[in-house]
């Protein structure tokens, strides 16, 4: 059984297909966590946290709920030592530009304001939004992290036709950007995998998708954000079915 949601869906159908085909046995995909709770055999958790019986440890509901609300993320990550977005509710920036939360848990940057100066900010922020300051990353990445490991790094790039870089730069698909079809090796990054060793430290189990942008200002990889339920094709997939298909022993 692989509980999901609406949001991911589609991905957890392929994962369970894959399953199917890796260990010959059928796989059913709910948003029904009732549903769920009622069957028989493994759970798998695909970015739904609702509560059940059910015993799973690939996600907890825990760990996808940390994962939902960005700002919980991310000072859970600050407090572990990583560099991560700082999230005010109040006051007002000293610097600029900053980025404006209208949303902590929308997906493909929406809800997401880039403001250039105080006048702009007192016109864009409002409670209960929130702001972060602007990290200018030069190159962002998608990196999906299966049991602590770096299995696959792909990097954001402007694929539509006629678009360039913006001067403050939101890299998501309604700008024009993509995962690179070619996946970014992972030993082309030393400094990468030294956050890969800490971060198994915090994270050694389960599979999510992380985002993480190279600040040239202070040389240090951010993490931005991570997934429980990142988006997968026909070059994702597979890596996933088959770690699971080991770690359950399906």
């Amino acid at each position: 059984m692989i509980l999901t949601c609406k949001v991911s869906a589609p991905s957890a159908r392929l994962l369970r297909n894959e399953i199917e085909n890796l260990c010959g046995k059928r796989y059913t995909v709910t948003m029904d966590a009732e549903y769920a709770d009622k069957g028989k055999g493994h759970l798998i958790r695909y970015g739904n946290p609702y509560p059940t019986v059910a015993k799973t440890n690939y996600n907890t509901p825990e760990f996808i709920e940390l994962c939902v609300f960005k700002s919980r993320f991310s000072k859970f990550m600050n407090e572990k030592g990583f560099y991560a977005p700082v999230f005010h509710s109040g006051g007002k920036p000293e610097e600029f530009p900053v980025l404006i939360r209208k949303s902590l848990t929308g997906t493909g940057g929406k809800g997401i304001v880039i403001v250039k100066n105080m006048e702009e900010f007192e016109q864009q922020f409002e409670s209960p939004y929130f702001w972060t300051p602007f990290v200018k990353m030069s190159s962002e990445f998608r990196v999906h992290v299966l049991g602590g490991n770096f299995i696959k790094i792909f990097k954001k790039i402007i694929t539509t036709p006629g678009v360039e870089e913006a001067e403050y730069p939101i890299r998501n698909v309604a700008s024009g950007y993509h995962y690179a079809r070619k996946e970014m090796h992972k030993e082309n990054f030393k400094v990468l995998r030294q956050l890969e060793e800490k971060l198994r430290e915090v994270f050694p189990t389960g599979f999510y998708g992380l985002d993480v942008g190279w600040d040239v200002i202070n040389k240090r990889y951010f993490i931005i954000e991570a997934n429980s339920a990142p988006g997968l094709n026909t070059q994702t997939v597979k890596m996933y079915a088959e770690y699971l298909v080991k770690e359950l022993e399906l």
